[in-house]
């Protein structure tokens, strides 16, 4: 599961679930929206994986 917070001068991004290849696409796909259509210049990713942080 992906969150955005949008915030004034950058957006937190949370990904709370596995890393596997949707995870990452849908990360992808949030990540060009957010510079793209939202003009972000700056992302704080946060990453929650039931895998620990050597997964992440």
């Amino acid at each position: 599961m992906i969150s955005v917070n949008y915030e004034s001068d950058t957006a937190v991004v949370s990904l709370v679930s596995e890393i596997t290849d949707a995870a990452v696409i849908e990360l992808a796909d949030v990540m060009r929206h957010l510079r793209g259509d939202c003009f972000y210049d700056g992302v704080h990713l946060e990453i929650a994986s039931p895998g620990g942080s050597e997964t992440a």
